[in-house]
């Protein structure tokens, strides 16, 4: 993936504010120090780690003092924003892109077009049967991969 999520209100977080009085900072250096741990994060294997993150080369691109960032990542592991293993904890559960599971929708429907031939002669019962078939082919595909899902391709009922 090429990027990360942002949520709503992450500028008003009460916990920057906290961490900020801690460390010194104002709150706009806080976020920004944030905002390059979530970078950091995202570009790291696995996702979610930070725990070989340099304070000194954070220092020198946000243009902090050294002992001013170690302050304020001992103030973010304080918080439990960022786990003792380096990892922020959040992560995951933060990152699910909803566009994921409308990508698999999306293909269930068109897979779903593609065999639908003798669609209008089916009854209710062989559609129901081809829909349940057709859902459980996606998500094996999904399972082989390695992916996992967080909900069954919904279908259209008129398939």
């Amino acid at each position: 993936m090429n990027g990360y999520k942002v949520h709503h209100g992450l500028p008003l977080d009460a916990k920057l504010a906290v961490i900020a009085k801690r460390a010194g900072l104002r709150r706009g250096e806080v976020l920004a120090l944030w905002l390059t741990l979530m970078d950091r994060a995202s570009q790291n294997t696995p996702r979610g780690s930070v725990g070989n993150i340099d304070p000194e080369e954070i220092a020198a691109t946000l243009e902090f003092k050294t002992d001013i960032v170690e302050s304020a990542l001992k103030a973010l592991r304080d918080k439990e924003m960022v786990s003792a293993d380096g990892v922020l904890p959040g992560w995951k559960k933060s990152q699910i892109l909803s566009s994921t599971l409308r990508t698999r929708d999306y293909r269930a429907r068109q897979l779903l077009k593609k065999n639908d031939d003798d669609r209008d002669d089916d009854s209710e019962e062989e559609a129901s049967r081809r829909r349940q078939r057709l859902r459980h082919e996606v998500t094996s595909r999904h399972k082989k991969r390695g992916k996992i899902m967080t909900k069954q391709p919904s279908l259209p009922e008129q398939f």
